[in-house]
C-alpha cells in the first residue's frame, strides 16, 4: 500500500535523524565537560612569577672581571661549565660580545659561577677555572672548559691546566680543596637574587662608589641582538650617582 510504505520511511528518517541529534548533543555534552576539566587543571596550575629584581645596588667585588672597571653598564653573568646552553652562548656570541663592548671598554663582564645540581662534574670544573685564575689564567680556561664540555672529570681538568702551561703543582693543590667556598658563596649570591638557572644575565648601571644597580633580567642562551638591546638602553642613559 502506498501510504503505508510512504509513512515507514518518514517514520525511518525521522528516527535517523533522531539519532545522528542525539549523537552530536551527546558528543558535544563530552567536549564540553573535556574543556571544563582542562580548564579547572590549568587553573589550579601554580603561575611560574618571575623573581623581583634587587632593588638595592649589588656589590661585583668577588666575580670574575673583563673590560674596563670604569665601564658604565655591567653584564653579569652566572654559568655552568656542564650547561649546553651556556656552552653555545660562551662559543657562539660571548666572542661578538666581547668585540662590541667589553674589548671597546663600554661593558664589565662580571663572570659568576652556578653549577646545578644536575650537572656532577660542573662544581669541580668551576673550582678549576678559579686555581687558573690564582694564576692569571682564568679566561683561557674559560674558554678551554666550554670548548670541551665532555672533558670535565679531574684528569682531564689537569691536561687542561699542563695545556696552559700552569704549574702543576700549585693547581693540584688548590684543586684539592682551596676553591670549594669561593664557588660556593657564588652559589648563595645566585640564590640571594633569585637566580636558579644557566646562563642568566643580570645588566646594570656601575654607580659611582662601584656598585651596580641591576635594570634587567635575562635568562637562556641570549642573541647578540638581545643583549644588544639592554645594552645600548643604559649606554644612552645618562650616568648614575
Amino acid at each position: 500500500m502506498p501510504w503505508f510504505d510512504s509513512t515507514f520511511r518518514w517514520r525511518s528518517l525521522l528516527e535517523l535523524v533522531s539519532t545522528v541529534l542525539l549523537i552530536v548533543a551527546s558528543i558535544a555534552v563530552v567536549t564540553a565537560v573535556v574543556l571544563v576539566r582542562q580548564d579547572s587543571r590549568a587553573q589550579r596550575r601554580p603561575v611560574r612569577t618571575e623573581p623581583a629584581l634587587p632593588t638595592a645596588p649589588i656589590s661585583i667585588e668577588d666575580g670574575n672581571h673583563r673590560g674596563r672597571d670604569n665601564a658604565k653598564v655591567v653584564l653579569i653573568e652566572f654559568s655552568d661549565f656542564e650547561c649546553p646552553y651556556c656552552a653555545r652562548y660562551a662559543l657562539e656570541i660571548h666572542p661578538e660580545v666581547n668585540r662590541r663592548y667589553v674589548d671597546t671598554g663600554r661593558v664589565l663582564l662580571v663572570f659568576r659561577h652556578l653549577p646545578l645540581s644536575i650537572h656532577k662534574s660542573a662544581q669541580k670544573a668551576a673550582e678549576a677555572a678559579e686555581c687558573a685564575g690564582r694564576q692569571n689564567r682564568f679566561w683561557e680556561m674559560h674558554d678551554l672548559l666550554f670548548q670541551k664540555p665532555k672533558e670535565l672529570g679531574i684528569s682531564d681538568l689537569r691536561r687542561h691546566a699542563a695545556q696552559l702551561a700552569l704549574e702543576p703543582g700549585e693547581f693540584d693543590a688548590c684543586l684539592a680543596g682551596d676553591m670549594v667556598n669561593r664557588v660556593r658563596a657564588d652559589i648563595e649570591f645566585a640564590k640571594s637574587l633569585g637566580v636558579t638557572g644557566t646562563p642568566t644575565f643580570l645588566v646594570g648601571a656601575r654607580l659611582s662608589d662601584g656598585t651596580v644597580r641591576v635594570t634587567q633580567r635575562l635568562r637562556g642562551a641570549q642573541s647578540v641582538e638581545s643583549l644588544q638591546g639592554s645594552i645600548e638602553a643604559l649606554l644612552s642613559r645618562s650616568p648614575e650617582k
